[in-house]
């Protein structure tokens, strides 16, 4: 039998006897190192942290619906069948070593009985408190549940009243709103009719002040131009004879246009009951130019005066002059006075009697005109209502466009121009409200021609004799009617030498059977109904201005689409030649010849050059003589006048070209505005 040393040294060898052992060791420890890693798991499970668990209760949702009973339960099922596995793998793995050792598996066996009484101790421990736990657990989820109740509870009755409260408020708001809304519209609406009564009283104000100042304005171009007329009506005849060498006729004319351009303006004010900033501006724009145009007046007359004072004094030493070489040539004078008389009486008898053509020419005009008007009685003395109609029509459709002949351009002369040529076509034209036309009623056709004629000569012996530079405008709108009807040039030559017999040109002496009256009026004077005769500057003004239209229209251009003139240079020339031919008379041949030669002169001298210059030459040394001779010395304004023009023509030998005077490009010449008179 070995001895007990062999045999501890012989365990001490094995494999079980280098094993260490620690005897500290605790169920979880002996699951860790011996037991399977599916019996270690097992053994890991059993052993529940309290912690773990009262988060794992922590984590539990307030909603949810599982019961932590039956977690706990499951729990305790799995911890007991795996405790039963780990008893029996131990069992079979410690059942190798009784083998070996009895004493030593006794003795294991005894610690492992041990071991396992704890261990089930143990888990009776951790099920009374697992119990606890659970029993709590229990406890403290239904205070939670509870809580949660009595909370969702209370919320909801705060919601409910928060709700309530809210939609009281909200209608209380919605009818503070409404309120304030309604409230504000009102307001509003009162003081937008304030506010619109306010405007019209500042309107109507305004509106007043606005008339006042226009009328204020048109007071004073009207007293202006009463001044300015009658300053010129108070001056002396002498002065009143050289007015037209200066350049008062022309502001004339410009202060007749302004006061005309305004009184329309005003009239439509009136008329329509209120003015507006434009036609203020316009009226106190036209009463500066107004009154610029009486300064420039007053300086002309100063001027004019201290000329009329320079040609008296120069007049009176040339009689002082002419006395003395009267008194040297006396006894050559004695000797050749019968035959001077003799000669002369020849030369004013062969002079008074114009040639045969131009009487015949004269009387012919004269016979169309008065054909012309004889037909144009048929409609105005007609029994027919509508004849009469036709030709009141026909009087207002001319008349506008004659009275608002203007020289501002060449748009407005051929709209105007276009209205007068359809009249002679027959074409229809707009009269108002009046719609007329000629076609098919000839004595209708020769009355608006003749009536055309007439109009334009008498607005001619108005206008031009107040403004020489109109005669251009008047013109060119004769020369587009003539172009288009012959019959209309006849006429107008006939109404024109019906005016002023000097367009022929004619002198006519008084015949025996003829009163002073009749000769007068033939001689183109006007003549009132108690016989007062008119004064002779005013005579000679007007004779002016109808010989400088007839002059204008025979140097007129063209208009487009016209190649022959109708009365051109070569009546000029004419006119000229048949002057010169007659016996001068005084103070109206020295008129008339400078009026035509300050018109025409420069195209005629365009025209015909040298031949013009050898015309003048005899003017001035053969006719402008016996003008000297036949001129008093209180009536020599018009012989100096003529006089300056020639010298200064022969010295520079040519003729100026007249003021005023439009050329042919005038036809494209265009303005929008709107004249005076339509």
């Amino acid at each position: 039998m070995p001895s007990p040393l062999s045999v501890i040294e012989s365990l001490r060898k094995t494999e079980k006897g280098r094993l260490k052992y620690y005897n500290e060791w605790t169920a979880k420890d002996l699951a860790s190192d011996i037991a399977s890693p599916k019996i270690r798991r097992s053994t890991e499970g059993i052993v529940f942290e309290v912690s773990s668990i009262r988060a794992a209760l922590e984590a539990i949702d307030d909603d949810a619906n599982v019961h932590v009973e039956n977690v706990v339960a499951e729990e305790k099922a799995k911890s007991r069948l795996e405790m039963s596995g780990k008893e029996k793998e131990l069992d079979e793995r410690f059942r190798d070593f009784i083998d070996v050792d009895a004493p030593l598996r006794q003795y294991e066996a005894e610690l492992e009985e041990q071991k396992r009484r704890e261990n089930i101790e143990q888990m009776k421990k951790q099920e009374e408190f697992y119990a606890e736990i659970e029993r709590k657990t229990q406890e403290r989820v239904r205070n939670r549940r509870k809580e949660e109740l009595q909370r969702k509870s209370r919320e909801e009755e705060r919601m409910k009243r928060f709700f309530q409260e809210a939609e009281e408020s909200a209608l209380r708001i919605r009818r503070e709103m409404q309120a304030h809304q309604d409230h504000i519209i009102k307001t509003r609406q009162q003081e937008m009719e304030e506010r619109k009564l306010r405007l019209q009283l500042l309107q109507m104000k305004k509106q007043k002040e606005d008339f006042e100042k226009l009328a204020n304005h048109m007071s004073g171009i009207q007293n202006i131009q009463k001044d300015c007329l009658e300053r010129i009506r108070e001056l002396p005849q002498n002065i009143v004879a050289e007015i037209g060498n200066s350049r008062i006729p022309i502001f004339v004319g410009n202060l007749n246009e302004i006061y005309n351009r305004s009184n329309s303006v005003f009239t439509e004010a009136k008329n329509r009951g209120k003015t507006d900033e434009n036609e203020i501006v316009r009226l106190k724009s036209d009463s500066e130019m107004m009154t610029n145009i009486r300064k420039n007046i007053l300086s002309e007359i100063d001027l004019v005066s201290l000329r009329v004072k320079e040609l008296e004094i120069r007049a009176e030493k040339e009689k002082q002059e002419l006395i003395l070489r009267q008194k040297r040539e006396a006894a050559q004078a004695e000797k050749l006075a019968a035959e001077s008389a003799k000669a002369k009486a020849a030369a004013s008898a062969a002079a008074q009697a114009p040639t045969q053509s131009l009487t015949e020419l004269h009387k012919n005009l004269k016979l169309k005109m008065t054909e012309y008007e004889s037909e144009g009685r048929k409609l105005t003395k007609s029994s027919d209502r509508s004849m009469k109609q036709l030709a009141m029509g026909l009087s207002r459709a001319v008349s506008v466009p004659i009275s608002s002949i203007t020289d501002r351009s060449g748009s407005d002369l051929k709209s105007r121009l276009k209205i007068l040529v359809n009249v002679i076509k027959t074409n229809p034209v707009t009269s108002g409200t009046q719609t007329v036309s000629t076609k098919g009623n000839p004595a209708a056709q020769k009355f608006a021609i003749n009536l055309i004629a007439r109009k334009i000569v008498s607005q001619a012996n108005e206008q031009v004799s107040a403004n020489f530079t109109s005669a251009f405008s008047i013109a060119f709108m004769v020369i587009g009617i003539w172009a288009e009807s012959s019959d209309f040039g006849d006429l107008f030559l006939a109404h024109l030498q019906s005016k002023c017999i000097y367009s022929v040109p004619m002198y006519l002496l008084k015949q025996d059977s003829q009163t002073e009256e009749e000769h007068q009026k033939l001689l183109g004077y006007i003549v009132s109904e108690d016989g007062a005769v008119e004064q002779q500057d005013k005579y000679l003004r007007r004779m002016s201005g109808l010989v400088r239209l007839y002059a204008a229209v025979i140097q007129s251009p063209l208009p487009p689409g016209v190649s022959v003139h109708p009365h051109g240079l070569a009546k000029g020339w004419a006119w000229l030649a048949e002057m010169l031919n007659m016996e001068p008379q005084p103070d109206v041949s020295a008129t008339v010849l400078y009026d035509f030669l300050e018109v025409a002169g420069h195209a005629l001298m365009k025209t015909y050059k040298m031949q013009f210059e050898k015309l003048l030459y005899v003017l001035c040394h053969d006719y402008f003589p016996k003008l000297e001779e036949i001129t008093g010395v209180g009536h020599r304004a018009p012989l100096i006048r003529l006089k300056n023009f020639l010298e200064k023509c022969i010295k520079e030998k040519s003729v100026p070209m007249p003021k005023g005077r439009l050329d042919k490009g005038f036809w494209n010449t265009y303005h929008s505005g709107e004249v005076v008179g339509e």
